[in-house]
């Protein structure tokens, strides 16, 4: 291994220099590739119409749904990238998903 690591520019090699000048270099070697794709939230709403809630004497009705923590699509399976932000993992999971549904009514 000692033969095959970088010793000159130039040279083309698997093993990194590992110090220059006495001091220890930083290098990519144990980096991993980290990029995802997130969606996050998701948000549905519908008001019914003013002409029916008048004749309920009501104001609105609006219902709604939401969810969070969608999806997440990475190469690191079961981990969560996103919190990160040295280039690395630090292991942790996704968040749970949040399903959300509602109705508002207004007098």
């Amino acid at each position: 291994m000692r033969f095959r690591r970088w010793q000159k520019p130039g040279d083309v090699t698997d093993v990194p220099r590992v110090e220059i000048s006495n001091s220890p270099a930083a290098n990519d070697r144990f980096l991993i590739d980290a990029s995802y794709f997130a969606i996050k939230n998701i948000t549905l709403a519908y008001a019914l119409p003013k002409a029916w809630m008048s004749k309920l004497g009501i104001d609105g009705i609006k219902v709604f749904a939401s969810a969070d923590n969608v999806a997440l699509f990475t190469h690191l399976n079961g981990m969560d990238p996103q919190y990160n932000f040295t280039g690395g993992t630090n292991y942790d999971y996704s968040p749970n998903k949040t399903y959300t549904i509602g109705l508002e009514v207004n007098f």
